[in-house]
């Protein structure tokens, strides 16, 4: 009897088991699946709309370190009795260059990142006041605007 009793607890795979666990694996499947898709796409996705933003924003930093680097250079070659506050502004403009210099380009994970684009916009539109400069640049729509 005790042989008897071996062999119905033997591991061969019952098939009435397989059946009943067949829908059940067959969903694991399909989320594992549709999981590993969505992560793939959710990857692809974010990659295109980092370099987007990536590309803006480092246009914007090439547009704000060419802007301030040519007023420095304006400044300087201008006559002193044409502009009294020449060397406030030229101040102004070289902690701007230097601001936009020191920006994170490369290091998009600091914690800080959007916060130094916010200062520097900042100080942006203030030389534009100090200048009294309107920037406007035509769309292909005809609408004015400055992109950033």
């Amino acid at each position: 009897m005790a042989s008897n009793e071996k062999q119905s607890f033997s591991m061969e795979p019952d098939p009435f088991d397989e059946i009943f666990l067949s829908e059940e694996k067959a969903e694991r499947a399909g989320y594992e699946e549709g999981y590993e898709a969505g992560r793939k796409k959710g990857l692809s996705d974010g990659y295109d709309i980092g370099y987007k933003e990536g590309e803006g924003i480092g246009e914007e930093i090439g547009f704000y370190l060419g802007f301030g680097s040519t007023w420095v250079s304006l400044l300087r070659q201008e006559e002193e009795t044409k502009r009294k506050d020449r060397e406030k502004i030229t101040k102004v403009l070289l902690s701007f260059v230097e601001c936009v210099k020191e920006f994170p380009v490369l290091e998009v994970e600091l914690k800080d990142y959007m916060e130094k684009l916010k200062q520097i916009r900042a100080q942006y539109r203030q030389i534009l006041s100090i200048l009294k400069l309107k920037m406007e640049t035509e769309t292909t729509e005809g609408k004015k605007s400055l992109n950033f």
